[in-house]
């Protein structure tokens, strides 16, 4: 394929959400570069109504609310507790990208979706779960996953 070392491949039907993904990947790519984050309304202005949908916009009793729930489950539950699963906050999302030990994040446009290429400076690196939900909301769907075989 001619890809990074690692990377998460998608199909994606739709050109414009591919266009959207692509602005959003190659926005946390040039923050990751230049070390400069920008705020969360920066980050919020990549996301139309739909794929916003796709993330968890606690208020701050709910939030307050679920980690009380949290911590009252026993520590063997706590990650299998289906009341305690929620969608990814997506400010949590862009510190997953902002904070993962990986460099060179592309976007690799491909027939019928894309791939997100990186390379990982440790193991563990922090994991691509926040380019699986960065994808999903954007109406793609993981292929392929060269860290996980998925």
């Amino acid at each position: 394929m001619g890809m990074s070392a690692e990377y998460v491949s998608f199909e994606l039907s739709s050109d414009e959400r591919l266009e959207r993904l692509a602005a959003f990947i190659h926005a946390l790519a040039t923050a990751k570069v230049e070390d400069d984050f920008h705020d969360d309304a920066y980050w919020e202005g990549f996301l139309d109504e739909r794929s916003r949908t796709a993330f968890w916009w606690p208020t701050a009793a709910e939030a307050k609310e679920w980690k009380d729930r949290w911590y009252s489950t026993p520590i063997d539950r706590r990650w299998t507790e289906p009341s305690l699963r929620t969608r990814w906050v997506f400010g949590s999302l862009v510190d997953a990208a902002e904070h993962g030990e990986f460099e060179h994040l592309k976007f690799r446009r491909m027939d019928g979706g894309g791939a997100i290429e990186f390379e990982p400076c440790a193991w563990p690196f922090g994991g691509t779960a926040w380019m699986h939900a960065a994808i999903e909301a954007f109406g793609g769907r993981v292929i392929d996953d060269t860290t996980t075989g998925r």
